[in-house]
């Protein structure tokens, strides 16, 4: 098995080995890939340009000229390059990657899910687990509300936090291997609140949460939300509320619920 090394911005590969026996193509997408990871894309596409020069049906160059085009807001261009991969179908298995979720994919599982972010889908390339009325759960640990078309961690921080500490864990999160979680404001958080379904909160039994999913895992009352004025606002799952307590607050009810949007 090759071994890949791998750049989340969009997906960028390269293959490790010793230089004498790579192709000149492949150094040169190795290169172009030190520049993705420097975020130098001119660099890189020079480099790129250079590699298909010599093997227009390079993968590891097709998909990272893909990510230098998608990172330089070049759409059309982007889906040209993974849309060859994908063609291509190349077989070779990414065994390193700096994403957990990345181990063991080809190259053309992440032509295509660099094409569905593009596109503004929901990665295909991750299982569907489970639905629940107009939620649907992924083996990548998100869950998409297909209502509103955000993305859920499929589960809370679940453990106390401070409003800092919650946006912090939100805008830190890799989940499913994204980079754009955040924490969600009050309405959006209010739009997974319904009053007719009930369960214990894990933080309190005795006490009960109103979730519209069993496929969120809320483990406590009040996840935090982003708006601000001098207090932090969270959202009070037991009574569907909205409050403003002070940002200091890190006890027995508060955690973070990432979001993204899903396009």
């Amino acid at each position: 098995m090759k071994k890949l090394s791998l750049l989340i911005l969009a997906l960028g590969v390269g293959i490790l080995g010793c230089a004498a026996t790579t192709s000149k193509d492949m150094r040169l997408s190795n290169q172009a890939l030190e520049s993705i990871n420097n975020r130098n894309y001119l660099e890189a596409e020079k480099y790129l340009n250079q590699a298909l020069a010599e093997n227009p049906n390079n993968p590891y160059a097709l998909l990272n000229l893909g990510v230098v085009f998608q990172n330089t807001n070049r759409s059309a261009q982007a889906q040209v390059m993974y849309e060859k991969v994908i063609k291509l179908n190349p077989t070779d298995v990414a065994g390193e990657s700096n994403e957990k979720t990345n181990q063991g994919k080809t190259l053309t599982d992440l032509a295509r899910a660099n094409l569905n972010r593009l596109l503004g889908t929901h990665d295909s390339t991750s299982g569907e687990i489970g639905r629940d009325g107009r939620f649907i759960a992924y083996n990548n640990g998100t869950v998409l509300d297909t209502k509103t078309n955000l993305v859920w961690a499929a589960k809370d921080s679940g453990e106390d936090m401070n409003w800092k500490d919650a946006k912090n864990y939100c805008e830190s999160y890799h989940g499913g291997g994204y980079r754009d979680w955040r924490m969600p404001n009050q309405q959006e958080l209010a739009g997974l609140y319904d009053a007719k379904k009930s369960r214990p909160a894990a933080c309190g039994p005795s006490f009960a949460i109103h979730v519209a999913t069993e496929l969120i895992d809320i483990t406590c009352f009040a996840p935090w939300a982003a708006e601000t004025r001098g207090t932090g606002a969270p959202f009070d799952f037991a009574y569907g509320q909205r409050y403003w307590d002070p940002q200091t607050y890190g006890y027995k009810l508060y955690r973070a619920l990432p979001v993204r949007s899903g396009k």
